[in-house]
């Protein structure tokens, strides 16, 4: 396990767990639904730069709550179809503590690929599904700012701090208009 693995350093279990979960889940598609009603608003370019940020947000968010949990065993309970077609997937999960707490239970919302591979689109951990969390927290920023997407953007950097930029998450940079001329 990356996380309990106590031969990597910080910087090293981090990036191990981003590329884990960046591959497991599917960006785009959870990116898009967060925005909600939004979706259309941001140009090319701010999209391009929400999708970056957001995985950087969501490598935080999902690092910062398994932070800790070295020991524990995860143990998958079961799975249903989600839906007639086939193309969804509960899988139903627990991480065992080893102090004999009681079980967290995590839901995983899978989403068939075309090729016929799944990929994350939401995780529930004790009744609370992410995606949706984010889609509440991400609407109500955009619609409390004006309907600003760039509010959102800098929301996300704010979030993701430095890591951002280090990552490769482009930047509009605004252009200074009030610079005097010669």
């Amino acid at each position: 396990m990356i996380l309990g693995d106590e031969t990597l350093g910080q910087e090293e279990t981090e990036a191990k767990f981003r590329t884990i979960l960046l591959d497991a889940m599917d960006i785009r598609r959870v990116g898009l639904f967060a925005l909600g009603q939004y979706a259309r608003l941001p140009t090319p370019e701010e999209r391009d730069i929400y999708f970056d940020l957001l995985g950087d947000f969501i490598v935080e968010v999902y690092l910062g709550r398994l932070t800790g949990y070295s020991n524990e065993e995860f143990v998958v309970t079961g799975s249903n179809e989600k839906g007639k077609k086939g193309r969804e997937v509960i899988v139903d999960s627990k991480i065992v503590f080893q102090d004999g707490r009681e079980p967290l239970k995590v839901n995983w919302w899978l989403l068939r690929n075309k090729d016929g591979s799944f990929n994350v689109f939401d995780v529930n951990v004790e009744g609370i599904w992410m995606a949706q969390e984010q889609r509440g927290t991400f609407t109500s920023h955009i619609r409390n700012n004006g309907g600003k997407f760039s509010a959102l953007i800098d929301h996300l950097r704010t979030q993701t701090g430095a890591k951002a930029a280090a990552n490769g998450a482009s930047e509009v940079t605004p252009v200074d208009t009030t610079e005097a001329a010669g």
